[in-house]
């Protein structure tokens, strides 16, 4: 059976109040737009699939969901959970290495609003080798800590529900 995943929209305020719930800072609406994927990838091409691997998984508690070697020139990792309709993929290409290039605003942010767990989670990306930055975005330093990898790619872990 597939399910369906509904995005909500999520649009910032320019002065007016358009309808919809607003916050202030952004305003909520509750048109939904039907998806019909069932599960999320996000791929980023890394320097070093351990350390990658090592960094994410022991930071965040992800587990090896699938792994390939040498596939049509690319090797790679998929963690993720189980539980959740997404998960990463860490790419390296041996022949034609690519270089990762994230910006400041590549963000994967994760909601935690329980904060004794907030707080194991940045202790866990500090222990591991994570570097806590600050956010290009103010917004995200707010409620949340922004952590860097070896590599660049940014973590923003938000310490409130979404």
């Amino acid at each position: 059976m597939r399910s369906a995943l509904c995005l909500k929209k999520l649009l910032l305020t320019s002065g007016a109040k358009p309808d919809g719930y607003t916050d202030g800072t952004f305003i909520y609406h509750d048109n939904e737009v039907e998806m019909s994927f069932t599960h999320m990838r996000i791929a980023r091409p890394v320097t070093d699939l351990d350390t990658s691997f090592r960094l994410w998984s022991q930071g965040l508690g992800l587990t090896r969901l699938a792994d390939f070697t040498d596939h049509a020139g690319f090797s790679g990792i998929m963690l993720g959970r189980r539980d959740v309709p997404w998960h990463l993929e860490f790419t390296v290409c041996l022949a034609h290495p690519v270089t990762p290039s994230p910006g400041h605003e590549d963000l994967l942010v994760l909601y935690y609003p329980d904060n004794a767990e907030w707080q194991r989670v940045c202790r866990s990306l500090e222990e591991v080798g994570f570097i806590r930055t600050p956010s290009f975005n103010p917004y995200w330093d707010i409620n949340g800590q922004t952590w860097m990898d070896h590599d660049g790619y940014r973590v923003v872990v938000q310490n409130q529900a979404w």
